[in-house]
């Protein structure tokens, strides 16, 4: 695989979870771009979680407030906080957990 591809899907799914801190992103950023061979570990669960469990990402976009957006099954654009995997741990006291 490219290496600039790599972890794409992880950083994705980042996206809904907030997990990730800035310098976890950067350092995943720089690995991609080629001026590190390290990856965090935390996006490393990310990516195995991604292939082990088939998830596809979404289609995203910004809307004109700068807000992400997110395309559901029903080809409509919705804001990334409705996404069922947003901050899914911070609602593990629900029962909704990520499965990692």
């Amino acid at each position: 695989m490219n290496r600039f591809l790599e972890y794409t899907q992880a950083l994705a799914l980042d996206s809904f979870l907030q997990v990730l801190t800035f310098e976890e992103r950067l350092q995943t950023s720089q690995y991609r771009a080629g001026r590190t061979d390290e990856v965090p570990a935390r996006v490393q669960e990310l990516q195995t979680w991604v292939e082990q469990n088939g998830w596809r990402v979404p289609i995203f976009k910004y809307d004109e407030e700068r807000h992400l957006l997110w395309l559901d099954e029903q080809r409509e654009w919705q804001p990334v906080r409705k996404h069922p995997l947003y901050k899914v741990k911070d609602k593990a006291s629900e029962g909704s957990q990520l499965g990692m």
